[in-house]
């Protein structure tokens, strides 16, 4: 299909103007459409890449697909988008068919590789979600074979019981994880932290271990 560049002002987003077609059902916030504007102004190739999916009515165009690249561009002041032109006898079914495929979202992120691959990107800016840390350490928590390798987190559970060792020197921290076999893991963000918020790390020192195992290991060091 060809691409057609076509004037913001004569684009609409789609609302149920068209009969039969419910309006999108994507939702976005004010800080969504500054990352995409941003996103416009240092990639504009992408927009050409990823053009608006629109269908005429009434000399106007209806968003089908990129409502959110639409608001972007109002942001930036653009005075045309590029678009692709659905004919206008094509099928209600095949328009609501279009307007769900392209909102949707196929597959997962890989956080893991995000965070050891691709942390030197301003990720979240650019739209990947930072990982659900609270739901990563209850599903390692949940097994019991992994439960020493739970990443260090402020994300503890009141029902479990736990100790605390401070060391404040890093001779004592090296023999504490020689003794202790505290391996690296991923060092998740927390919630509760601002400062990385929306970022990611490569490695920390696991320190969330199975209690019984530990007292195990520090007699058999004292014996």
């Amino acid at each position: 299909m060809e691409i057609v560049n076509i004037k913001l002002s004569a684009l609409e987003p789609n609302t149920g103007q068209i009969p039969g077609l419910p309006m999108n059902p994507r939702q976005w916030t004010a800080s969504d459409v500054d990352r995409i504007a941003n996103s416009l102004q240092e990639t504009p190739e992408l927009f050409e890449a990823r053009p608006l999916l629109v269908y005429p009515l009434d000399k106007k165009f209806i968003i089908l697909g990129g409502n959110l690249r639409h608001e972007g561009a109002k942001r930036n002041k653009m005075k045309e988008a590029p678009c692709i032109v659905f004919p206008a006898d094509t099928p209600i079914e095949k328009l609501k068919e279009i307007v769900i495929k392209d909102n949707g979202a196929f597959g997962a992120w890989d956080f893991d590789a995000l965070a050891n691959n691709w942390d030197d990107l301003p990720l979240a800016d650019w739209g990947i979600p930072a990982p659900d840390v609270e739901a990563e350490v209850e599903k390692a928590m949940k097994d019991e074979e992994v439960a020493a390798k739970v990443p260090f987190s402020e994300v503890l559970g009141e029902e479990h019981n736990y100790v605390v060792l401070f060391f404040d020197n890093d001779v004592d921290w090296l023999q504490a994880q020689t003794l202790l076999g505290l391996e690296p893991v991923k060092a998740w963000p927390t919630k509760r932290s601002e400062e990385n918020s929306g970022k990611f790390k490569r490695i920390g020192v696991g320190r969330v271990l199975n209690g019984p195992k530990a007292i195990e290991k520090i007699m058999a060091y004292k014996g």
